[in-house]
Order: structure tokens, then sequence, then C-alpha cells
């Protein structure tokens, strides 16, 4: 991992290659390489434990049978504490919006279709609004609820959005698919970095490939196999990738900017990305 940031300063004069770098990041943080480890945090195993437990007692659906995890599913090592699962087992339903032609008004509730789903967030601009009798109308698949996960499913695939309190009332068609985490505490930030990173983008495209429209079919979608860390864990790695995709974003701006100032801006990259393995390296060396 260190090797890909050490390269950077090489990389990135173009916007195509701090979108590599972006991309690296993601790679980096799933694999749990951007921040320490914590011996004596709680096991994610134990974490994923207890989302299970939850999840059969709350039996909204009931749950389905998952495949064991064998290590040939698994697209990297993961460090000590950390275990894989699959979608199934942490969300309580993965569905899609409403199949059937929606009225269409000035004045109404949000449809979310998938191009409202871009760039990380829910797009409501350009959202088409539907009557309120008609919304109420709609059955609970087709209203996403704070804390669960979007995912554009038709056409443009894989494209997420977190639903955050301030978002309802709205719902989706067909194009997005939802996942349902009202029984998963595991920090939701985490889940969508995992979504977003390249090796969940890959098999999602894999799945679709030869197909002239592409569709995320939700029944692959809940048996693919994600690295999930401790629940601090995942907080920390969040925080660290904010940290570095607000560099990037620095950077994007200022491709106009001189050599010199680029320069500044990717020491200060690399200073963060490298920080803790250079502390933690320190710590082995005591």
């Amino acid at each position: 991992g260190r090797f890909a940031l050490e390269a950077l300063p090489t990389l990135t004069t173009r916007p195509d290659q701090i979108k590599r770098l972006r991309q690296a990041i993601l790679n980096l943080a799933v694999r749990g390489k951007l921040v320490a480890q914590d011996t004596n945090e709680e096991p994610a195993v134990d974490g994923l434990r207890a989302v299970e437990e939850l999840k059969a007692k709350q039996s909204i659906k009931k749950p389905k049978k998952v495949a064991p995890i064998e290590d040939a599913d698994k697209w990297c090592a993961s460090p000590k504490g950390w275990v894989w699962a699959r979608w199934d087992q942490i969300t309580d339903w993965i569905t899609y919006g409403f199949t059937r032609p929606m009225e269409h008004v000035k004045e109404g509730i949000p449809i979310v279709t998938g191009k409202n789903v871009n760039e990380g967030r829910i797009i409501f601009e350009t959202a088409s609004l539907t009557p309120l009798q008609s919304f109420n109308e709609l059955t609970e698949k087709d209203k996403p609820q704070p804390g669960d996960i979007l995912i554009t499913k038709d056409g443009s695939i894989g494209r997420t959005a977190i639903v955050e309190q301030n978002h309802l009332p709205f719902c989706i068609n067909q194009s997005v698919a939802v996942m349902w985490l009202r029984s998963c505490h595991f920090d939701r930030r985490y889940l969508k970095l995992v979504l977003d990173s390249p090796q969940t983008q890959e098999v999602l495209l894999e799945k679709t490939a030869g197909v002239a429209i592409k569709h995320i079919s939700i029944t692959d979608l809940g048996k693919m196999v994600f690295p999930l860390p401790p629940l601090a864990e995942q907080r920390r790695i969040v925080a660290k990738v904010d940290a570095l995709m607000a560099l990037c974003d620095r950077l994007e701006t200022s491709l106009t900017a001189t050599a010199a100032t680029r320069r500044l801006l990717l020491d200060a990259l690399l200073a963060e990305a490298l920080a803790p393995a250079d502390a933690r390296e320190m710590e082995a060396a005591e």
C-alpha cells in the first residue's frame, strides 16, 4: 500500500490521475492499510454476531441462509480483528422501488431514480414530484428510511448514497436498490466506502458483462463478500479517508495552479496518508 502512495508525485497532474488517487485511497482503506489496528477493540466478528441476533429478533424478513465464506471468496488479506461478511448478513432486506408509473406534479414528494443518485449523494433538485396521496399508497419498500443505503441498479450502476433524516419524505423507483440497515449499528460511511471501493465496483461490473443495459441483481448483491473492521476502526478509517479526499479536492482545484503549489499539496497528502504507518513502525521498533 505504501508504494502506491509514494508513487503519487509522478501521478498527479491530470484530473483522471486524481480519480486514480481517490481509488487508491479507497483500495487501501478496505484492506486495513490506512489506520492502525487496536487489539483492545471488540473484534468485528462479535459486532457481526450482534447484528445477526438483533435481525433474527426484529424479523422484518426471514433472515436468509448465508453460505459460509471460503478463503477463495476473499479478495484480499485483512488484518487481525476483522471479519469477512456478506451483505445479506448485515442487511434486513435488499430491495428496490416501485415499478408502476407514478403521477408527476409541480409540488409534491420527490421520486428518486438512478439519475438522482450521484457523486455520493441524493440530488433532489432534479427529482420529479408525485402527489402526497400517491406517495401514501406506496409500500414500505418504496420509502427508504434514515441509515439505509441507496445503490443505483439499472443503467449507470453502483452509485451510492446514505439516507439522512432531513431527506424524508421521498420514494424510489425500480432503478434504485435500497439496503435496509435497521438492525445494523455499523458506520454507514464505512459501508458506503466499501460499496464505492474499486473491488466492489469491479465485481458489480463483472456481473453485468456483455449486457446491453447494465443491471444489478439484488440477489447477487446480497451474496457479495466484503471485509469488516471493528466499529471503532470503521470510524477511524472514515475520518482518515475524509481527510485524504479533502486533500484530493484541493489538488483537483489546484490543477490550474503552479507546480510548486501542487507539490506542497502532495507533500501534505503523503504526510497525512503515511503518518499512522510510520507511527506503527516506530512502536514496533521500540
